[in-house]
């Protein structure tokens, strides 16, 4: 066992070398968060930034214009992600202007106030501090930084966002024929960022441009694969043959999990029922309000459906259990009998390999 002990430990040495030796990316940021300032002025927030294009949820907000109140309180929010010290946390203003703890919170739309409603603290803010020890650690990976809140990329980003979410119950196997979709497309399609024209751009933001937008490419992102196919991946659709058949129950909804199934269907929201439709609304969630559960759903045989609409897939979203997609995906894959990459052991003939992959090399590696 002795030996045993130190091969494991000269294996995890060798693999920390490994990873301290890889080369740690620069993290870039887009210049924006000391570019825009306040107007000079006697007050707290005098020439400061602003934070416009920053996040500052959960931050006191001014009620005229919706920029935080005090510039302040983003530094404190920026200093406890910076220690990760809850007592920096504990220290940064949460919720709209004015706020003590133990008092009742003033919000100032109808909508808060018909609930008891609390405030909503931040989640997991020093959780970029914290070191994994499997895969590379959390900030030997990087990405490009975000496109400026003037660039032809982000008005085209937000305009396809408003337009989606103006489309959220129209259902994905009608954005073909559509009249909604097909006026959406034309008016994104207009846009800068979607037509021909040069712009001045970094090898990674002209990766991301997708040229002219059509049914099958409108509202999807730009990684590998991302166009191919239907909107909905079979995965959050399809069935998987179940325990003692062997037809595949494609068209159930069925996965198998083990000697149990889950069902490949989402509860179904309220259609046409929207939120934060007015200043106030919006107001009160940007100042932390805790709305979570205050979204209403439908009831009857047909409370549960496959994802058929945007609001479906928001839904999925909203409330999934964080790596569920790609558990279930795997595990579907497993009960569809999808081969391995030929290069992993085991999948030979029992006669020959007399192991087959389980605990390494098998269907439980794959799933962790």
């Amino acid at each position: 066992m002795e030996s045993r002990k130190k091969q494991a430990l000269e294996l995890r040495t060798a693999a920390a070398k490994v990873a301290y030796d890889r080369l740690h990316p620069q993290h870039q940021a887009n210049g924006e968060e000391l570019r825009y300032r306040f107007d000079e002025g006697p007050t707290v927030r005098g020439s400061k930034a602003s934070h416009l294009n920053n996040y500052t949820k959960g931050l006191p907000h001014d009620e005229k214009d919706g920029l935080i109140c005090n510039p302040d309180d983003y530094q404190a929010f920026v200093r406890g992600i910076d220690s990760g010290n809850t007592r920096d946390f504990q220290d940064t203003p949460l919720g709209p202007k004015g706020s003590v703890p133990g008092e009742p919170i003033e919000w100032k739309s109808q909508f808060t106030q018909n609930f008891d409603t609390k405030v909503r603290a931040w989640e997991s803010a020093g959780a970029g501090l914290a070191f994994d020890l499997e895969g590379p650690d959390a900030q030997a990976i990087t990405m490009p930084p975000a496109p400026t809140v003037d660039s032809d990329e982000y008005i085209a980003e937000v305009a396809e966002v408003y337009e989606m979410a103006l489309l959220r119950d129209v259902p994905f196997a009608e954005f073909d024929t559509n009249p909604g979709v097909a006026a959406a497309i034309s008016r994104l399609n207009n846009l800068t960022w979607f037509q021909e024209t040069n712009l001045p751009l970094t090898d990674a933001a002209r990766a991301r441009r997708r040229g002219q937008l059509t049914p099958q490419n409108v509202f999807r992102g730009n990684a590998f694969g991302d166009v191919t196919g239907p909107y909905i991946s079979q995965f959050l659709s399809r069935g998987t043959p179940e325990l003692g058949s062997d037809q595949d129950g494609v068209l159930d909804g069925l996965v198998a999990y083990g000697a149990m199934v889950f069902t490949n269907k989402v509860r179904k929201a309220t259609p046409h029922r929207d939120y934060m439709t007015t200043w106030q609304w919006w107001l009160d969630v940007q100042n932390g309000a805790d709305l979570r559960g205050r979204e209403t759903y439908e009831n009857g045989e047909q409370k549960y459906r496959f994802i058929t609409t945007p609001r479906d897939l928001a839904t999925y979203v909203h409330y999934d259990a964080l790596y569920q997609a790609y558990l279930n995906a795997c595990l579907a894959m497993l009960a569809l009998r999808v081969p391995f990459d030929p290069g992993i052991p085991f999948q030979g003939q029992d006669a020959f390999d007399h192991q087959q992959g389980f605990a390494h090399f098998g269907g439980p590696t794959f799933s962790l």
